[in-house]
């Protein structure tokens, strides 16, 4: 368990978008086309949860205040293509930290969070701490391409990954039994989530 200290320097043209866990600290230009980002996450964490990002990325941007009156920085980065196709997966970001918040008491600690969709990323999704990397798949969704069930399942795995931050993350995994109750936990706390929603809206159909 550490906490990190990210520099990150890279050529501006090639990689214009470079994150990494915590909060943004610093950014700036450096001589030949290059730039730095500096970032801390003030936390502990085992390194599996450590993630670094560069790229050619846009991101939807948004906010969410916290029941303490916080501020936190939310977005949404995909290639420059996918950005349309996030509404949902921002919805369901809020949502869920909503949710942590009314049912647990549990709210965001950091001042932003992010989430990468990039259709190369091959394990599906990860809880990266306050970087949460998917693969497209889980994350966009549009009328015209996408079913109920895909919009479904967007909304669990987003919410199951951001639960992370506080019901796995902060959590001393002494025995692999322990982690597979956390994954089991997280599941089952989104998928209340998800019904919550659901009978909100049959609630405002009828």
């Amino acid at each position: 368990m550490a906490k990190y200290s990210v520099r990150i320097e890279a050529d501006k043209s090639l990689y214009p978008v470079l994150l990494s866990n915590g909060n943004l600290i610093e950014q700036g230009e450096l001589e030949g086309g290059k730039h730095y980002v500096l970032w801390e996450d003030p936390f502990k964490k085992p390194c599996y949860l450590f993630a670094l990002v560069a790229g050619q990325l846009e991101s939807r941007d948004d906010k969410f205040v916290t029941r303490s009156g916080r501020e936190v920085a939310l977005r949404i980065w995909t290639p420059a293509q996918d950005l349309p196709k996030t509404v949902h997966a921002m919805y369901s970001l809020k949502a869920a930290m909503k949710w942590d918040e009314d049912v647990f008491g549990l709210e965001y600690d950091l001042d932003l969070f992010n989430i990468v969709a990039v259709p190369d990323f091959n394990m599906g999704a990860m809880e990266n701490k306050s970087l949460n990397i998917f693969n497209s798949k889980l994350v966009l969704a549009s009328p015209e391409t996408a079913s109920d069930a895909d919009y479904a399942a967007i909304l669990g795995v987003i919410g199951h990954e951001y639960f992370h931050n506080w019901t796995g993350n902060r959590l001393v995994l002494l025995f692999f039994l322990r982690f597979c109750y956390i994954r089991v936990q997280n599941l089952y706390t989104a998928k209340i989530l998800f019904l919550h929603i659901l009978l909100h809206f049959y609630a405002l159909m009828h």
